[in-house]
């Protein structure tokens, strides 16, 4: 075995003598070789601190794609997990933008054309039909975007109601602002 003797530091341990009249000459003496614990110095110190800077500025691993959790309901039923996200509600858009993902193992969502099978209804129960759809996905899980004519200013109250899928009758998603 070859020890490399660049990265070992010595430690000499010396006697003190006790202050008073203990104090003793013959003091066992110890010495040890410990390798340092960083090898190049400490600059670790350094190093890790711009990391850590780094990882508080920009995030490691965070995704924004599906909008913030306070916009997002989930609804299961019928072997179908539907989670919708409301994209744009802060937003003077002239519409309103609602992501849609349906999950399932048992049943084809391609079948489902949610188009025709959803409404948007403010608390004054107006009800708007969707303008736009966008497909993205088939079968088993499916990613939908439907656009809506933007409601009311003054409506404090949302809901996405999706209809007949997977025989549950009707899904309700609220948001109240």
């Amino acid at each position: 075995m070859k020890i490399n003797t660049k990265n070992i530091v010595t430690l000499r341990l010396k006697p003190r003598p006790w202050p008073g009249p203990l104090a003793q000459d013959s003091a066992p003496r110890a010495d040890w070789k410990v390798s340092r614990a960083c090898p190049w110095g400490s600059t670790a110190y350094p190093g890790l601190l711009v990391g850590l800077i780094f990882i508080a500025l920009f995030g490691i691993g965070v995704s924004h794609a599906a909008g913030p959790a306070e916009l997002t309901r989930t609804n299961t039923g019928g072997g179908v997990t539907v989670k919708v996200t409301y994209l744009n509600p802060q937003e003077t858009a002239a519409d309103a933008r609602f992501d849609i993902a349906l999950d399932t193992h048992s049943v084809n969502l391609d079948a489902y054309d949610l188009k025709a099978l959803s409404l948007l209804r403010d608390e004054a129960g107006k009800d708007y039909q969707p303008t736009h759809v966008e497909n993205k996905g088939s079968g088993h899980h499916r990613q939908v975007t439907l656009v809506f004519p933007k409601p009311s200013a003054e409506a404090k109250k949302l809901e996405l109601v999706i209809k007949d899928i997977a025989g549950v009758k009707e899904r309700v998603f609220r948001w109240d602002f």
